[in-house]
């Protein structure tokens, strides 16, 4: 589900008040056109740092997905994520302030030369330990409602972590380090459907 974004400006004064309470006062803000799945999303900057905000009206339907991306951050952040500085929730708004970061989306054209670097991120998710249940939805959840009665059942069992959405616009390659954002489709699956979920994201991403 694709959300309209909106300027840092319009958001409600009662949250303005609320994100400088962490911040100090904000001095300017630049809207971010990539990414769909936040009705704001800033890069904002004060007289002594920038941060990344994202978020959404509390009462959204997608709001969850913000709620699974703040749980996950503190298993994959600083190793793969930005990480969450704080949150606030607040005037009907739930915002979430990143340290920011620096880098230019991957290519993943075929020969391309960010392919290994991607790959290497693949493979600092698989070190990753598997989140507490209460964090991450399991691959039969995701699917449940995508399948036959009782098909997803086939997905039980299983505790890796994925991101499952491994698009090029997620991946960020810095100058002398790389992140995976955008956690909002966390999941755990069993070994015999990694490799699926891995040709076809699609399968996982945007599956509540």
């Amino acid at each position: 589900m694709s959300m309209s974004r909106i300027d840092w400006e319009h958001l409600p004064e009662q949250v303005h008040h609320a994100v400088e309470a962490h911040t100090g006062p904000v001095i300017k803000a630049e809207t971010v056109s990539g990414g769909k799945n936040s009705q704001i999303a800033a890069c904002v900057f004060t007289a002594e740092q920038r941060l990344f905000v994202k978020g959404m009206p509390s009462d959204h339907p997608q709001h969850p997905s913000q709620q699974r991306e703040a749980a996950i951050n503190p298993y994959v952040a600083p190793r793969l994520a930005p990480t969450i500085l704080w949150r606030v929730q607040d005037g009907g708004w739930d915002l979430l302030g990143f340290e920011y970061v620096s880098g230019r989306h991957a290519g993943y054209g075929p020969g391309s030369p960010d392919l290994p670097r991607v790959l290497r991120l693949a493979g600092e998710l698989a070190q990753v330990d598997t989140p507490p249940a209460h964090v991450v939805r399991t691959v039969e959840q995701r699917w449940a409602a995508h399948a036959d009665p009782g098909g997803a059942e086939r997905w039980r069992g299983g505790r890796t972590l994925l991101h499952t959405d491994f698009a090029s616009h997620n991946v960020l390659l810095g100058d002398t380090r790389d992140w995976l954002i955008d956690w909002a489709w966390p999941t755990v699956l069993p070994i015999s459907t990694i490799v699926m979920v891995m040709c076809c994201p699609s399968l996982c991403a945007g599956s509540s």
